[in-house]
């Protein structure tokens, strides 16, 4: 029985028993396996106002990322489709579906998420809005909701205004 090999850029490496790693360059890691060869990659992001490092495949999706990362909050409501919006991030000032990303295209970016809104447990102004209007429904898509609210807040100034002045005048 021939050994089994994996020829990577004009190196010819034996594939051993067990995963081991070889760097090959900055940002790339191939593993071995007995069954092939799988390529990872390293990606530095922001992360809710967090630097991280990832280890990740290049094809990897990117929702399905920052859940392995412990983000949970977006939802899949399409199968990666890209219409339904329950996967939203903010990824540098703009919101994006989570789930039409690859891990390459938010190297070095910022990723804002739902969780960043609220701290220590307690509601940022908007969730609080949303709740004491009854506007939550079933809860779902309600987290990217927030985040695109909150995001469109931040951007225009005239919006903030107003909803500043709404939630002024509930108070009253």
């Amino acid at each position: 029985m021939a050994a089994r090999s994996l020829r990577l850029v004009g190196v010819v490496a034996p594939m051993p028993r067990r995963a081991t790693s070889t760097i090959l360059q900055s940002s790339f890691v191939i593993l071995h396996f007995n069954r092939g060869a799988k390529l990872a990659m390293k990606i530095n992001v922001t992360l809710n106002g967090v630097p991280r490092t990832i280890h990740t495949e290049p094809g990897e999706n990117v929702r399905h990322l920052l859940a392995r990362e412990g983000i949970v909050s977006m939802r899949n409501g399409c199968d990666a489709q890209g219409v339904c919006g329950a996967c939203a991030i903010v990824l540098d000032d703009k919101v994006v579906n989570s789930c039409l990303l690859v891990a390459p295209q938010i190297d070095g970016k910022e990723i804002t998420t739902v969780d960043s809104l609220a701290t220590h447990r307690d509601l940022s102004p908007v969730q609080s809005a949303m709740v004491d209007a009854g506007i939550v429904q079933c809860g779902y898509c309600t987290p990217s909701m927030e985040l695109a609210i909150e995001d469109l807040l931040q951007r225009d100034g005239h919006y903030a205004s107003l909803y500043r002045m709404q939630f002024e005048g509930a108070a009253a």
